[in-house]
């Protein structure tokens, strides 16, 4: 759960609230890469705890049912994805580039499943869980045509309120002639 609080901070600050006025290029590195560290330092304990859960399988021969699993594939995924979307966070100029913000994206997403899952050791969460991995699972279909669906939208949205740039009256006279 720290590590969602993690992310939760980081995106405020970096995201956000960061502004680049009063601050000098190292200076703004220097944060950021303080920043990064507090997201793979919340990523100790659930790589602890992945760590432990191979070992224990392992020692059980469970192997191979666990390697294939799916809590398996998330785990690895959110570990690995901490790892590469820090490193990305901390070596890239800008944290709005898209191979920054993708993976960001990707790793809030995983967060929110990771949250989700954490709830059901709670009692009263456990069947709203439960059931809402259910009603996912049998409505895949429908899931995959709706984010089509709000792609879409959102391409149509962004390009409805996209600025044309101060250049497009010279662009536009250099088309006519």
């Amino acid at each position: 759960m720290g590590y969602i609080f993690c992310i939760f901070i980081y995106v405020q600050n970096i995201y956000i609230n960061f502004t680049y006025d009063d601050i000098t290029s190292k200076e703004a590195r220097a944060y950021h890469a303080k920043m990064t560290l507090l997201l793979w330092l919340f990523t100790i304990h659930p790589a602890l705890i992945y760590f432990a859960a191979i070992y224990n399988n392992c020692k059980k021969g469970n192997t191979v049912s666990f390697l294939f699993s799916t809590h398996f594939i998330i785990d690895t995924t959110f570990i690995v994805g901490n790892i590469v979307n820090g490193w990305l966070q901390n070596t890239e100029e800008s944290q709005f580039e898209i191979k920054c913000v993708v993976p960001m994206l990707i790793m809030t997403f995983f967060s929110m499943i990771k949250t989700i899952t954490s709830l059901r050791v709670f009692d009263k969460f456990s069947p709203l869980v439960t059931m809402i991995e259910n009603v996912v699972l049998q409505l895949t279909t429908f899931l995959f045509f709706y984010l089509i669906l709000l792609g879409f939208f959102a391409i149509m949205f962004s390009v409805i309120t996209s600025e044309a740039p101060e250049s497009s009256e010279k662009a536009a006279l250099s088309l006519n002639s």
